[in-house]
């Protein structure tokens, strides 16, 4: 990385922060932000990123593609999404680790939200069908924590991607419209709860 790459990226990093703090007075003040250079990135953005705490998060850049481009299109929102993380994880750390589908799908779907709301950016793993979203999360909640957890992360085989971040979102969304309350306001409630807002409480 040039030193202008990590000029121009310090700064979006910076201002996002900023920013975030804003909406998210729980993020810790020690706050630590890792760009590291991976080919691993999301082929929708060119970049991808990892809330490892509250003190922690990570951007991914590809090193093969213009990181500044990149920075410019993607960083912001990726690093909302992250931050989102990480002030959650400052009063739940016990999230950190995949244990519940439920628990998983509030804390992507609060991050999600965030990041499209406060980002101004219509994200595709935010996005859902009405239709179906509920059979969806009825299915998700059905399944163990296991190896194939991927599966329902990322790509599933049968060909839906982001399936507990679309039920996440579906969740947050209906507890935002029931209760007037916003992704950052939430960032500290069980997922219990969330899903009681949410007019699920009867799941899993």
């Amino acid at each position: 990385m040039t030193d202008d790459e990590a000029a121009s990226i310090r700064h979006i990093v910076e201002a996002t922060v900023a920013e975030a703090r804003a909406h998210l007075p729980g993020l810790v003040e020690e706050l630590y932000v890792l760009v590291h250079q991976t080919t691993t990135v999301m082929a929708e953005t060119g970049a991808g990123g990892y809330a490892l705490g509250p003190h922690v998060v990570r951007i991914d850049l590809d090193p093969a593609l213009d990181m500044v481009a990149v920075a410019r299109r993607s960083v912001r929102h990726t690093l909302l999404h992250e931050l989102h993380h990480a002030a959650r994880l400052a009063v739940r750390p016990q999230e950190v680790a995949l244990v519940s589908w439920p628990a998983t799908a509030v804390f992507e779907g609060l991050a999600s939200v965030f990041e499209s709301t406060v980002g101004g950016i219509d994200v595709p793993w935010r996005a859902y069908d009405e239709d179906v979203i509920e059979a969806w999360a009825t299915e998700l909640f059905a399944q163990p924590v296991d190896e194939h957890a991927h599966w329902w992360r990322f790509a599933h085989p049968d060909g839906r991607t982001a399936i507990v971040y679309r039920v996440g979102s579906w969740i947050v969304d209906r507890a935002a419209a029931r209760s007037a309350r916003t992704a950052a306001d939430l960032v500290g409630v069980s997922a219990e709860e969330v899903l009681e807002l949410a007019g699920l409480d009867t799941w899993p």
